[in-house]
């Protein structure tokens, strides 16, 4: 017995291809005899293949169906792409029926075209209107038929309508944009300012972290106890933590080179989970996940700590590349 039954995916190269001459996918759902491709029955064919004095296209239906037979279509259509393929009301269709359905797609986008307030809604269907029309004029060459489609009358005034309409709605994009940037400083403005006042109170343990502002700058301060470090983002890092970094940020500032996948050992008694440092720049900066505290913010509190004496600037040396 010949094999008849394929994978849904097959189903349709098999077709195209025409390598048996039928087949159906397990669920019978999906299947083909001779030219013709199913989906689901008889009642719904969705291609056929033809051949034309020796020229070779596609009929492929424009009905719908169900969700399935829109993937069976779509399915299809990709094994068909290399091929010459005409959208018909049905693949039995005659010329006449063909030309009529050709027709009523596009009075039915420019009647949809004329009434659109949308610049881009508007020319996707102009542009619609056209692939239409260059499909039409080719099943008419392809068959010898003596048809035309051409675009309307008023098809200049329509493109024209929808770049006034485009060019109405982008100034409109604009001047919303121009608006919501101006906010969005005017509240980023009062958010510095806010921090910059608190930001003293802050440091000296006067006031809770989530008060501060989000800033993009991090600032670090020693935490109520004093045996923590913690972050204006609200991480908090143990203080022997926070020294054995200082140590690698100072070397790397001293040599000049960026240090990559910082390994830190726990001292002997400590089971604190310690943030893993992703890289320290040779200027000093660190990176630890969404944390990249800048050198300044490092220093400004080495100072604090009296790690680094407050009347010494360390020299600042360029990142350099790892």
């Amino acid at each position: 017995m010949k094999k008849v039954v394929y994978t849904t995916a097959e189903i349709p190269h098999l077709w195209a291809h025409q390598k048996v001459s039928e087949a159906r996918n397990r669920q019978g759902n999906l299947y083909f005899q001779g030219d013709t491709i199913y989906s689901y029955g008889s009642h719904f064919p969705i291609a056929r293949l033809i051949t034309f004095k020796g020229r070779e296209a596609v009929l492929f239906t424009t009905r719908e169906y169900s969700q399935m037979t829109s993937q069976h279509k779509y399915a299809v259509r990709r094994a068909i792409k290399t091929k010459t393929v005409f959208f018909v009301p049905a693949v039995t269709a005659r010329h006449a029926e063909v030309k009529t359905s050709y027709k009523e797609r596009c009075d039915e986008l420019l009647t949809e075209a004329r009434k659109a307030r949308m610049g881009s809604g508007m020319f996707y269907r102009l542009n619609s209107v056209t692939t239409i029309i260059k499909e039409a004029n080719r099943y008419a060459e392809f068959f010898g038929l003596s048809w035309e489609f051409k675009h309307p009358p008023d098809w200049s005034k329509l493109r024209q309508r929808a770049q006034m309409l485009l060019k109405r709605h982008d100034a409109r994009n604009a001047e919303r944009q121009r608006i919501l940037t101006e906010q969005r400083k005017q509240a980023e403005e009062l958010a510095q300012k806010k921090f910059e006042e608190v930001l003293p109170v802050w440091e000296n343990g006067g006031c809770a972290t989530n008060i501060l502002p989000r800033m993009n700058l991090i600032y670090l301060r020693l935490a109520k106890g004093g045996r923590r470090i913690e972050t204006s983002w609200g991480a908090q890092v143990p203080l022997s933590y926070a020294q054995i970094i200082w140590e690698l940020v100072k070397t790397c500032r001293e040599i000049g080179k960026p240090m990559d996948k910082v390994e830190v050992t726990p001292k002997a008694g400590e089971t604190e989970r310690f943030y893993q440092v992703d890289r320290i720049d040779a200027d000093g900066a660190v990176h630890a996940g969404c944390h990249h505290i800048a050198w300044p913010q490092i220093e400004r509190l080495a100072k604090r700590l009296n790690w680094l004496p407050s009347n010494v600037t360390e020299r600042s040396t360029a990142a350099t590349a790892a």
